[in-house]
């Protein structure tokens, strides 16, 4: 007996199955060849911020009235005498700043940087150097991000220099943007960032001698592929010669010429010392030919273990608030990392302000995925997609909406009944596409228009805009009976079944009774 029920209940949930409305399995299959961005399969974050700056907080410090105020002060002291006054200026409370950095902060508040969608906080995080030293640019061994932008970072700890060198290794791109970078090694404890070793000196807590200038110099040469040159002031170069074939200096020589004129004229530079595995994207040319050091000062790629390194060559925090092309040297990086490529490329490509109306094409579809035409019946759905921002740097559509929705009624005609007007909630199925479900059979056939309203947030912008963005007119048009009892073939069915199955139990009982009656004792 319960081997019948079980039977006829799979039979009933088959019958069930074949009537029931089929659009969100066909909904789903759509949204499944809907396109994507590309991410990095090394990526632990797939479809959060993968750009990340560090504040380099260690170096701030240093220059916090610290440790070049012990330098000037013992620059006379013998190599060999160790010195145990002023030690103090040595071990200095952390500072959060950006220092020699700051005008490269100043440039991601530019409209050149939001045209590009690189906002701090928003879509570029930022990462201090202590987090950097705890380990965040990882989560369980994954990277956490897929491009690295660093500005002046001189002074590094030992952890917080392993941990740069294993993001290129495992696949990142690192960004430098600031020569000396990787210069002296620091410790930092409890809020305190201490010299360990670089620029001249050692130090281990109880006295400071004369050491070492740099500190990891062969490491930099085999992995960021250089070492930090000379400091001086004044005009040394007067135009920076994207002359080379590497894939950045083209779009460079494309987009601005060959010999870019600069207003960066010099301050802290790197030397390339490694040519195995690296591209120069372009030459910094010097007034003086005699100034030359026999290694070239270039802005380039050096690629390690899975990743790469770009670096400026100079000090580019100078003059990246002046000097356009250090925007698109930067900007054309993030897109290299992001992307692979920077070819069909236009910079700025600007996106859509966040005051501007959304563009958006709506589409609409019967049960079977078909573009509806003519009148509507049975369940339908509309999708709604959207280029509201174009973000030029992962090569991909983003509509940055929180919410869509149709505003249903009917449009008078002079015939039918009212109808009163409904919301209808979307839902979001992909980067620049949202879908609105629609059940003809729960309304009065006639004519309707579905108004599309979106609810967005702007870049940069905490202001949330509510706008009415298109109207979609159809009908509907269902048969009578199916219209009013869209439900009455799987009822009738399932109520038969349910009646057959009663009556068979009620007789199987019946003739077990009789049966039992009949029989005479022995």
């Amino acid at each position: 007996m319960p081997l019948v029920i079980a039977v006829l209940a799979l039979l009933m949930a088959f019958l069930v199955s074949i009537y029931a409305p089929t659009a969100p399995v066909i909904a789903d299959s759509i949204t499944s060849r809907a396109g994507s961005p590309v991410h990095s399969s090394q990526s632990q974050e797939e479809d959060g911020n993968r750009i990340a700056i560090v504040r380099p907080s260690f170096s701030a410090t240093a220059y916090q009235d610290a440790f070049y105020t012990f330098y000037s002060k013992y620059r006379n002291v013998p190599s060999g005498e160790y010195v145990t006054t002023s030690l103090g200026l040595l071990n200095r409370t952390l500072v959060t700043e950006w220092k020699w950095s700051e005008q490269l902060r100043t440039w991601f508040n530019t409209e050149a940087a939001s045209s590009l969608h690189l906002v701090l906080d928003e879509t570029v995080t930022v990462v201090d150097e202590t987090d950097v030293d705890s380990g965040e640019l990882f989560e369980n061994g994954t990277r956490r991000y897929d491009v690295l932008i660093l500005g002046f970072t001189e002074y590094v700890t030992q952890r917080e220099y392993l941990y740069y060198k294993l993001f290129v290794e495992s696949g990142g791109i690192m960004i430098i943007m600031d020569a000396c970078n990787f210069l002296a090694e620091v410790s930092y404890s409890n809020g305190y960032v201490s010299l360990v070793k670089g620029h001249g000196w050692e130090f281990n807590g109880t006295h400071a001698w004369k050491s070492v200038y740099h500190r990891w110099p062969e490491e930099n040469t085999n992995w960021v592929g250089g070492n930090y040159w000379k400091y001086w002031y004044g005009r040394h170069y007067d135009y920076f010669s994207a002359n080379t074939s590497n894939l950045v200096s083209t779009y460079l020589r494309t987009a601005l010429g060959e010999n870019i004129t600069t207003s960066y004229g010099g301050h802290e530079e790197n030397l390339l010392q490694n040519l195995t595995q690296s591209e120069v994207i372009g030459y910094w040319h010097f007034l003086d030919s005699s100034e030359y050091p026999g290694e070239p000062i270039a802005a380039y790629m050096h690629r390690y273990g899975k990743g790469t390194v770009i670096h400026s060559g100079i000090m580019a925090s100078d003059a990246i608030m002046s000097d356009r092309f250090l925007g698109v040297l930067l900007a054309a990086g993030i897109r290299f990392g992001l992307n692979g490529n920077i070819e069909e490329w236009a910079y700025p490509e600007a996106l859509v302000p966040s005051d501007d109306a959304i563009e958006c094409q709506t589409t609409l579809y019967d049960r079977d995925g078909n573009v509806a035409a003519g009148a509507l019946t049975s369940v339908a759905y509309c999708d709604v997609s959207f280029s509201a921002i174009t973000d030029v740097l992962r090569g991909c559509h983003h509509s940055n909406l929180s919410s869509v929705a149709g505003k249903l009624t009917e449009r008078p005609d002079g015939e039918g009944r009212l109808f009163q007007s409904r919301i209808m909630q979307g839902r979001a199925v992909s980067d620049n596409c949202w879908r609105i479900d629609i059940d003809t059979l729960d309304l009065p056939n006639g004519n309707y228009g579905l108004a599309i309203n979106a609810t967005w947030k702007g870049i940069r912008s905490p202001v949330m805009f509510n706008e009415s963005i298109d109207v979609l007119p159809f009908s509907i048009a269902n048969d009578e009976i199916p219209s009013v009892y869209p439900w009455i073939g799987t009822v009738t069915v399932g109520t038969s079944i349910a009646v057959a199955a009663v009556a068979y139990v009620w007789f199987t009982r019946n003739k077990a009774r009789i049966v039992t009656t009949n029989v005479r004792p022995a």
